[in-house]
This record gives structure tokens, sequence and C-alpha cells, in this order.
């Protein structure tokens, strides 16, 4: 099963506006995978000029696209979220840039 590669802990935090301030909220914790994007996948983002990975991980998360994910020092932030629900592996595909 994917389960076995979740061997990453990322801290999630998403922007909340509270009248006129914003600021990034933690929303928790999670396991995943990390790993570096195809270069199609970077490609098809119109992004070239940054580093894109791709994190695999539960579709029980409450990530969505705009969150900020931490991880050993480094911050990803979130472009789109892949609903991967087939067969015994379902997951969420997260396409990320490196902040």
């Amino acid at each position: 099963m994917i389960e076995k590669f979740y061997t990453t802990i990322f801290t999630a935090k998403r922007m909340v506006y509270t009248a006129n301030k914003s600021s990034l909220s933690s929303n928790g914790t999670f396991d995943g995978h990390l790993q570096q994007a195809a270069p199609e996948l970077v490609a098809s983002l119109a992004d070239t000029y940054k580093l894109s990975h791709t994190i695999w991980c539960s579709r029980s998360e409450d990530v969505q696209s705009g969150d900020q994910l931490e991880t050993g020092g480094n911050k990803y932030t979130v472009q789109s979220v892949q609903d991967n629900s087939t067969g015994n592996n379902d997951h969420y595909e997260l396409h990320v840039l490196k902040a």
C-alpha cells in the first residue's frame, strides 16, 4: 500500500483573514511522501524558475490550494490538489512549489 511511503511529517498552514488583517494559522500536521516533480509537470505549471515537487498523502488530510507546508526547514506552497481515488491506493497528489 502507498501509506508505507508516508515517512515525512508536514506542518500545514493556511491564510486566515480577520477584519483587515491576515496571518498564517497552523492547520495541523500530516504524514506524506515528498519527491521532485517530473519535468512535464513543471512545464504544465508554467513555472520553470522554481523547484517543483509532488507530495502524496492520505485523502483524509485537510489540504487546499494556497496552503503552506513546512518540513525540515523547507517551505512549499500548494498549487493544486489532485484526488487519486482509485483502487487500494487512494491518496491526494499535491503539486507544490518550493518557497
